[in-house]
């Protein structure tokens, strides 16, 4: 006598069999795709946040710069923490006013960071004017 299990043939229980496998096999591409993609978000929020960190820096930098004399203006500075090397330039500069008058005594100070992201090299710059009267003007 042959024993059967109640209420299933063969059939029907290979069926559920194939649809749990097919469940599973779903379940797992979702999470492998959450997981990625929340791999990429942390590897964003890294990527910007050292973008901020180079932005302060180059602000830092800009105000530093900016109460040294004219002819220290010219500096480098090596953020080993970061991998940044800030450099920043200063270069007279002609403004004309709206009624037609050259300010004297400008200058634009430039702040550069260069700094590695993985494989690539990447350069972020800001400006500002400074008004810098010389000596006899003091």
């Amino acid at each position: 006598m042959k024993l059967r299990l109640q209420g299933k043939s063969k059939k029907q229980r290979g069926i559920a069999l194939l649809d749990a496998l097919l469940a599973v096999f779903i379940f797992s591409l979702a999470v492998t795709g959450i997981v990625t993609w929340m791999g990429q978000i942390g590897d964003n929020s890294n990527l910007l946040g050292k973008e901020r960190l180079v932005q302060q820096g180059l602000s830092g930098i800009l105000s530093e710069a900016k109460v040294r004399d004219l002819a220290d203006m010219n500096f480098e500075f090596n953020d080993q923490l970061l991998g940044v090397v800030y450099r920043t330039t200063v270069e007279p500069v002609q403004l004309t006013t709206t009624e037609g008058e050259t300010l004297e005594d400008m200058y634009v100070l430039r702040a550069t960071a260069d700094y590695a992201e993985g494989a690539l090299g990447l350069t972020r710059a800001a400006e500002i004017y400074v008004y810098k009267p010389g000596d006899d003007d003091r």
